[in-house]
């Protein structure tokens, strides 16, 4: 559960109550977001508000697959399904329980690739009722993966085949009469994020008049293109951070103007020293440069900024609150 939601009745408070609400060194924190709990049918899915009210916009978000929260592989929208089969979404199927066995419900044909996705899949009430069909990437034919019960399953990818022309169908198929509908749900890859697509996705604070000492930021970046890209950036007073090239992000080699740069236990953490505190009087850029260019295609779950240098050990003490919410 996200920031919104597990101390949502304190989000809003402006800063002279801070030191009310349960953050780590929350006297000196200019704000913190958290994207857990976000979905991309939210009303409010373009904005997300920190725990001080400061409000994150999110801008060209496609609210699908590598575009809003979650992400997801595979697009079910552009699957040929049986009748009495329902796809309202990109991740989600339902089989109705009326569809007859040995019908192909949800599916592609073989020159159609498809990606590998995890699953959730629930109503199955005996086994064989449900497989997922697919072309191997050894080149052979059609191989069957079982779906005996209710769980997760890990789905190989269906590779396209070569001959131009369909052979056969691939995707989910019912064997053996259904007794209760059936949920297929791809799993987010990214659970708790918000992932930006890396092409015109990005997120801005339009808050000034602050200072930025440290930011911690739990984020991870997907190799797009050979090209800048920015993690965040302000314009004037300037922080940013970046990377040249998909070797760079792979290498986590970075460009900043932070002093100390470290990793640590998956959060990055970027401080100035005590006499190069920046003030900022522009908006931040989160996921491009203030120009909005060069965008990063990344996996966003939190990040807190201060406008202190904070200690190690109150780095720490940070990480381990923020570490708690977004496993919550």
């Amino acid at each position: 559960m996200g920031t919104n939601i597990a101390i949502g009745n304190l989000v809003g408070k402006c800063n002279t109550d801070t030191q009310k609400i349960n953050f780590p060194f929350s006297n000196s924190l200019v704000d913190y977001w958290n994207f857990g709990g976000k979905s991309n049918f939210d009303k409010d899915r373009t904005t997300v508000t920190g725990l001080l009210g400061n409000v994150l916009t999110a801008y060209n978000f496609g609210y699908n697959l590598m575009s809003g929260y979650g992400g997801y592989n595979e697009n079910y929208l552009k699957y040929k399904k049986a009748d009495n089969v329902f796809i309202t979404d990109d991740h989600s199927i339902t089989i109705m329980n009326f569809v007859p066995a040995n019908t192909f419900a949800a599916y592609q044909y073989d020159i159609d690739p498809i990606k590998a996705t995890k699953v959730r899949v629930k109503g199955l009430t005996s086994m064989d009722q449900l497989t997922y069909e697919y072309s191997p990437s050894d080149g052979g034919s059609r191989a069957v993966f079982p779906i005996p019960e209710d769980g997760e399953y890990d789905l190989p990818e269906s590779i396209q085949s070569s001959s131009g022309t369909a052979g056969y169908n691939v995707g989910f198929a019912v064997r053996n009469a259904l007794t209760k509908n059936v949920t297929i749900e791809q799993i987010p890859l990214y659970e708790g994020a918000i992932v930006t697509d890396g092409v015109d996705d990005y997120l801005k604070l339009d808050k000034t008049g602050y200072k930025v000492g440290t930011i911690i930021i739990k984020y991870i970046p997907i190799p797009t293109v050979d090209a800048w890209q920015y993690v965040l950036e302000t314009k004037t007073e300037r922080i940013a951070i970046g990377y040249y090239g998909i070797t760079a992000i792979e290498n986590d080699s970075y460009s900043t103007n932070f002093d100390d740069v470290r990793n640590i236990e998956g959060y990055k953490v970027y401080k100035f020293n005590d006499g190069n505190i920046k003030n900022i009087s522009t908006p931040l850029f989160i996921g491009s440069n203030a120009y909005i260019k060069e965008q990063i295609s990344m996996a966003l779950y939190s990040i807190a900024i201060y406008d202190k240098v904070l200690s190690d050990q109150e780095v720490q003490e940070v990480i381990n609150f923020m570490d708690k919410e977004n496993k919550s």
